[in-house]
């Protein structure tokens, strides 16, 4: 077994006790059924799973010299994936290990694009459209974990990913015209929007799958 496999193991021994002992603790003071124990158990394991994700992806992104490009993309990915839901690889390591390559991959090349206005403004709005559709089309994406079932709850989730695009896309112009000035976040802040709403898509959840079974497979190689 790999030192990789065993760090991945040895974390998620971890993090899946202390998901029990929260458990533990609802069951024996708040009454929950067993469809909630699962939304829990699943919520708890998405917080942790993000905040491990999180630690990893900053750490390599400061080593890389790319940390705010990193930074930047985590904040819109997050805010986005509140409504628009995703997919999510099996565990939480695979959770976090994918994520800070993808994300630290991306905000490289964010980095090395030339900062021109035909560039910036191109990535910007063709990420757009492609936000504007895949969120019409998939949005909110649920898991089977945690199924989303309420038809206005389907509204709603799906008319606040609508926004969240559109205030991107309008805050990206309007630093243009208060500053008159390029940045790399801009660029930064659309490839988290396409990585964010690729993953809803059906593609998305084969993509996420496919590098699962990679590092499944690395893992235990």
């Amino acid at each position: 077994m790999g030192v990789m496999s065993y760090l991945g193991e040895k974390g998620e021994l971890k993090m899946g006790n202390y998901i029990e002992k929260i458990l533990s603790f609802y069951q024996h003071n708040v009454e929950i059924d067993k469809d909630q124990d699962a939304i829990l158990r699943y919520g708890l394991y998405i917080f942790i799973s993000g905040m491990m994700s999180y630690a990893m992806t900053l750490i390599v992104g400061y080593i890389l010299g790319i940390l705010g490009n990193v930074f930047m993309m985590m904040v819109i990915v997050s805010i986005l994936r509140s409504a628009s839901g995703g997919a999510h690889c099996e565990s939480m390591f695979n959770c976090a290990l994918f994520g800070t390559v993808v994300t630290n991959g991306l905000g490289w090349i964010a980095q090395e694009l030339p900062l021109t206005g035909k560039v910036v403004f191109s990535i910007c709005s063709i990420v757009f459209l492609f936000g504007i559709w895949a969120i019409g089309k998939y949005a909110p994406a649920d898991t089977p974990q945690k199924p989303i079932t309420s038809t206005e709850k389907k509204y709603k989730l799906k008319r606040k990913s609508f926004i969240y695009i559109v205030l991107w896309y309008m805050g990206v112009g309007m630093y243009f015209v208060i500053f008159q000035r390029l940045h790399v976040f801009m660029i930064a802040t659309a490839f988290g929007v396409f990585t964010q709403c690729f993953s809803i898509t059906q593609l998305g959840y084969k993509i996420w799958a496919g590098g699962d079974y990679l590092i499944e497979k690395l893992r235990f190689h």
